[in-house]
Order: structure tokens, then C-alpha cells, then sequence
């Protein structure tokens, strides 16, 4: 399964695994250095981004149709987030469609090459 991800991509995640590992550790001498003080919203941070490090690593391990899938399904999401945060017009539908048709089209095209 490691063998099919290339070189470039092993470096970049090993390296995102040594900044996470520093991450942690320094979490808990932070802790441990200041029991008095509240680290709680520090701790839930990294353990968040060890998540999303982790799932996305895992996807990108199990194969690279399963990757193109899951980040048209993550864009898909981020753009449904995003036009929650700013608002939209009744005039905006047509554009809002065309966005939303936009990312199967782009991750097809991505897939076919």
C-alpha cells in the first residue's frame, strides 16, 4: 500500500508526522510544565489536526480513485460551508448551480488523466 504512494508525497507526510509528533510533545511539557494553566483547547487542536492528517494520509494510501472521491466530496462540502458564511441572493441560484455541477466535472477530469 506504501509503495504505490510516490516518494515526494511519502516525504511530505513523514514530514507532517514529525510536526504533529513536536506538536504533541510540546503540548505536554507545556502541561506538565504549568499544571495550573488549561491547555484543554491546545490538546483538542492537535488531536484534531492528528484526524485529519491521519484520514487524509489513509485515503491517499488506499488508492487514487478513493483520494479523487473523497476531496470532490470534501470541495463539495467546503463550497457548501462557505456560501452558508457569506449569504447568497435569489439572483445567485444560476451561478451557485453552475458551482456546485462544476466539482464532478473537475474531479472527472482529474480521474481521466
Amino acid at each position: 500500500m506504501i509503495d504505490s504512494i510516490p516518494v515526494n508525497s511519502q516525504i511530505v507526510m513523514g514530514t507532517i508526522f514529525c510536526i504533529l509528533v513536536t506538536a504533541s510533545l510540546i503540548t505536554r511539557q507545556l502541561q506538565n510544565k504549568n499544571p495550573d494553566k488549561d491547555f484543554t483547547e491546545l490538546k483538542q487542536r492537535v488531536n484534531s489536526w492528528w484526524f485529519m492528517a491521519g484520514l487524509i494520509m489513509l485515503v491517499l494510501a488506499i488508492s487514487t480513485s478513493i483520494a479523487i472521491l473523497f476531496f470532490a466530496i470534501l470541495s463539495f462540502f467546503a463550497l457548501k460551508e462557505f456560501l452558508a458564511i457569506i449569504g447568497t441572493r435569489a439572483s445567485d441560484q444560476t451561478i451557485i448551480l453552475w458551482a456546485y455541477l462544476a466539482i464532478p466535472i473537475q474531479y472527472y477530469l482529474v480521474y481521466i488523466t
